[in-house]
């Protein structure tokens, strides 16, 4: 296999381009001074090994999404015409997952369109991590697989010596994220209950009856972006009683100031992963999207 990685992605890249030994195709972004830009591969420096190479794009789409989004099709598209090959694209973070059906009238289901562009500029195969809702994937004819950063969130989280520890979801949705770092730690899962307004974005979170006094409590979600939901649901851990609560995410977009309205409502560290790189990517998915690239 060939790692290429996207200039949004350079360092988690080169960690599943070294842990799986593979060769790297770089290229080089050059910025235009009305706001273009152009993608240039190094294919001088770049030794083919034969026919039937399989190469690997990594590029994510964390904001700013279109720009990302923009230079991972041409990413595909050129490939196809240097080297006759249709790659596999590994999106750690998917921008407009969430946009997976019409909420409102009249409204874009934007996931859509974003999966038809990558299958329509020749990807043969998608992997991204925790997407918001694998549901989309049936809006696009390629194998697509979506992996799970939280056996790594849970990990890095049994070392740093949680007392009698329990992991909560934000809502129900993401109880099964929950599960899975709860195993990692040996310790019990529970979920709230929350309710968003399509309109507004008001979110209320309701507390049901979680026992967490005298416990460590872990807030464990697939995205943080404005923050509101972990807000709501550190309060409420920290009114029972809990003793320290943590957050943890796999995607940590952290708008504006999320992550002071966190740490402010009573949360000693968040924690994310390198799908997005931002001061709290402590977490590295390089392990577990080699692992699915092995397979």
């Amino acid at each position: 296999m060939v790692i290429v990685p996207g200039p949004a992605s350079k360092s988690l890249a080169l960690k599943v381009a070294e842990i799986l030994g593979d060769d790297v195709l770089h290229l080089n972004l050059r910025d235009f001074s009305d706001g273009e830009w152009v993608v240039q591969f190094d294919v001088e420096n770049f030794e083919r090994k034969g026919a039937g190479e399989e190469f690997i794009i990594v590029q994510t789409t964390y904001p700013y999404q279109d720009r990302n989004l923009l230079q991972l099709l041409v990413m595909i598209d050129t490939l196809c015409d240097l080297f006759g090959v249709s790659p596999t694209v590994v999106v750690p973070y998917l921008a407009f997952s969430r946009q997976d059906k019409r909420f409102l009238p009249g409204e874009s289901i934007t996931a859509k369109t974003i999966l038809n562009l990558i299958y329509d500029r020749g990807a043969k195969r998608l992997i991204t991590v925790d997407v918001h809702n694998e549901d989309i994937f049936s809006y696009v004819a390629i194998d697509c697989v979506n992996v799970t950063a939280m056996k790594e969130i849970g990990k890095y989280l049994l070392k740093i010596g949680l007392k009698n520890p329990i992991v909560i979801s934000p809502d129900e949705g993401a109880i099964t994220h929950a599960k899975a770092v709860a195993e990692i730690l040996g310790c019990e899962h529970d979920f709230f209950k929350k309710k968003r307004s399509r309109v507004t974005g008001e979110i209320n979170v309701e507390k049901g009856d979680i026992q967490v006094k005298g416990r460590d409590v872990v807030v464990v979600d697939d995205i943080i972006s404005t923050g509101g939901t972990v807000v709501e649901a550190v309060k409420i851990v920290k009114s029972l009683g809990a003793l320290k609560v943590y957050a943890a995410c796999t995607h940590g977009l952290l708008v504006k100031d999320a992550f002071e309205r966190i740490i402010n409502a009573g949360a000693e560290k968040i924690f994310g992963t390198d799908t997005v790189q931002s001061e709290i990517s402590v977490i590295s998915v390089a392990p577990v999207i080699a692992e699915t690239l092995k397979k």
